[in-house]
């Protein structure tokens, strides 16, 4: 007894369920690919967003530091009209050196007053830098400090 051609056609059906399961299988796994694509794309996204909004916090803080610095530079020295002022990462405590210029000049328009700005980077790099400004006016006891 032979079964020859019955048992052709059951590794027939056998051969196309295997093909059946491994697309399948292949369509599944390019599924679950996907799916992890995804979440890996919304984590990278949500990083980024931390940082720059790290980075956007400290550049503020940085330039607000920039005017108080300048306000009591002023109280000490009227001569003093501004700086660069260099902040080392160890100092913020971060990953990044931070910049600030201040600049201190008279306000053409309030004799008696100062005009302060700070600008801050943050980090000091000319690529991935955040930039706050922040002004203020000092208003001094006697205009002729201006001089």
């Amino acid at each position: 007894m032979t079964y020859s051609k019955g048992s052709s056609s059951i590794n027939r059906y056998a051969s196309e369920r295997r093909g059946v399961v491994l697309a399948v299988a292949l369509v599944f796994f390019l599924l679950c690919t996907a799916i992890l694509c995804t979440l890996l794309q919304g984590v990278i996204n949500h990083e980024r967003h931390v940082r720059d909004h790290r980075q956007l916090d400290q550049a503020r803080w940085l330039a607000d530091a920039g005017i108080d610095r300048a306000i009591a530079q002023v109280r000490q020295s009227d001569t003093y009209r501004g700086e660069t002022w260099k902040v080392s990462a160890d100092d913020l405590g971060g990953a990044a050196d931070g910049k600030v210029t201040i600049t201190v000049e008279p306000n053409d328009q309030q004799p008696g007053e100062l005009r302060v700005l700070a600008q801050a980077d943050y980090p000091d790099d000319d690529v991935h830098r955040v930039r706050q400004s922040r002004e203020t006016t000092i208003h001094l006891k006697s205009p002729e400090k201006l001089q």
